[in-house]
């Protein structure tokens, strides 16, 4: 129950200081490959960076404390640190940012994108900045690790996106011809005709191997807004649903 409360919470560590955001419920099948399944390969495997990028080959996992956490900022192999949060000189060039992140994934929580665009807002906004101008969040509910679905979720998640599309030969005619149901489409109307996307449309195919059908569509609204049901209609239709901030 210790190692589940864990997962489940944020990391924060000396004086209430935050370090990482939890998984979110619904990744859980990636849990065997992303937190290992107890297997000595399986370990290794989550080793890796310490061992090979750290350049630290005895480490252990009893080794991974806040100390460790400290120098890994400190040394920043590879200058992976997203920790610069002023994007205004990226906005006043006239920059445009669609983040989208599977609300499903156990190797990088979303809540690290949610946690990255608030402080993009808070640094922006006191410069006149609204963050809505530039720069969406899209939380994709069952998405996984930028691909993919829990076959017993039913999760409307194929958006035609880096490591999507790669994965198939074809997909139905429609489903990424425009730029509701295709990033690389909502960025270029956004930047080149002033086009913000209000929302893009996620699909679930019957058989996610073999895309020749499509079984159901959502909205996928941008953050903090959720997609919402009409009250009427198919929901297996996008046009059933409508973003609304719920809470």
């Amino acid at each position: 129950m210790d190692t589940l409360y864990k997962i489940y919470n944020d990391w924060v560590d000396v004086n209430q200081t935050f370090v990482y955001p939890h998984v979110a419920y619904g990744s859980e099948a990636m849990f065997a490959t992303q937190l290992g399944d107890g297997s000595e390969s399986s370990i290794s495997g989550q080793l890796w960076y310490m061992q090979n990028i750290m350049g630290l080959s005895n480490f252990g996992y009893q080794d991974l404390d806040y100390e460790f956490l400290l120098y890994a900022e400190q040394t920043n192999p590879g200058n992976a640190t997203a920790d610069d949060f002023d994007l205004s000189p990226f906005y006043k060039r006239g920059g445009k940012l669609i983040h989208w992140h599977g609300f499903s994934d156990a190797t990088v929580a979303p809540g690290a994108s949610i946690y990255y665009h608030h402080h993009v807002d808070r640094t922006v906004a006191p410069q006149g900045i609204a963050i809505d101008d530039f720069y969406k969040l899209f939380l994709v509910p069952g998405l996984e690790h930028c691909t993919g679905t829990p076959s017993t979720m039913n999760a409307a998640w194929y958006i035609g996106g880096p490591s999507q599309a790669s994965e198939y030969t074809f997909t139905p005619e429609g489903i990424t011809s425009d730029a509701q149901h295709d990033p690389l489409l909502a960025i270029m109307a956004w930047v080149e005709n002033g086009t913000a996307p209000d929302s893009l449309i996620a699909s679930k195919f019957v058989n996610d191997s073999n895309p020749v059908e499509v079984s159901l569509q959502r909205p996928i609204c941008p953050y903090p807004q959720q997609a919402k049901y009409k009250g009427s209609g198919d929901v297996s239709s996008s046009d059933s649903w409508e973003c609304a901030t719920l809470y």
